[in-house]
This record gives C-alpha cells, sequence and structure tokens, in this order.
C-alpha cells in the first residue's frame, strides 16, 4: 500500500509538472514567430502546390496533343479513303451509264435510220407504182 500512495504521489508531481506548461503565456514575439513560420510552410506548400499544377498541366497537354495527332491521322487516313472511294464510285456510275446509254443511243440511232429507210422504200414504191402505171397507160 506504501508503494501505491508513493507512486501516485510521483505520478501527481509529474503531471502537475506537465500542466503547468499548459497555462504559460505565449508572447507576441512568440506569435510572431508561429506566424513567419506558418506563412514561410504556406509559402512553400503554395510553390510545390504551383509546381505541381503546372507539371500535371504540361502532362495534360502533351496528352491532349498526342491524341489530337492520332485522330488527325486517323481522319486523314479515312479522308483517303474516302476521296479513293468517291473515285471508284464515280467511276462505276460512268460505266453503268456508258453501258446502259451506249446500246439505248445505238438502238435510238438505228431506229431514226430504219425510218428514213422505210421513208425511201416507200417513195421508191410510189415511184415503181407510178412507172408501172405510166408503162400500164403508155406501152
Amino acid at each position: 500500500m506504501k508503494t501505491m500512495i508513493k507512486s501516485i504521489f510521483f505520478f501527481c508531481i509529474v503531471l502537475s509538472m506537465i500542466i503547468t506548461h499548459v497555462f504559460s503565456d505565449i508572447s507576441d514575439a512568440d506569435l510572431n514567430k508561429i506566424r513567419l513560420i506558418v506563412k514561410e510552410e504556406i509559402a512553400e506548400s503554395e510553390k510545390r502546390l504551383k509546381e505541381e499544377i503546372d507539371k500535371s498541366e504540361r502532362q495534360m497537354k502533351q496528352y491532349v496533343d498526342t491524341k489530337f495527332e492520332a485522330v488527325d491521322t486517323k481522319f486523314e487516313s479515312i479522308d483517303k479513303r474516302m476521296t479513293l472511294f468517291a473515285g471508284f464510285l464515280s467511276g462505276l456510275m460512268l460505266l453503268i451509264v456508258v453501258t446502259v446509254g451506249n446500246p439505248q443511243i445505238i438502238i435510238a440511232l438505228r431506229q431514226k435510220n430504219e425510218k428514213e429507210q422505210d421513208k425511201k422504200i416507200e417513195d421508191l414504191y410510189r415511184e415503181i407504182d407510178a412507172l408501172k402505171q405510166q408503162r400500164i397507160v403508155n406501152p
């Protein structure tokens, strides 16, 4: 029991020595030092933060530029393919027009020639009939 009382007493003395520092006053000089330390820490933190932000922005810009270049390359490739496809499609349409149009033109020209020849044949038949009638009338 004596040791316990001694321990409690010793603990109370140590505790009272620690607590006395809590009630001490802070002078204006101490506050100014604390403010100066806090300002320096804040300035260093802001500087580090600004450096981190700048680094992050540079990395983001580089990443975005790389992606834009990749997209531009893909668009150029697609543009080349579309141009080639448009040329191919135009050639195909021209081929279809020529294949369908030429026979139609040839048929139309032949019909025109046939009509002219039919007209000439009719004229010749009339002439023959007229000559036959003249021969019959004037033998």
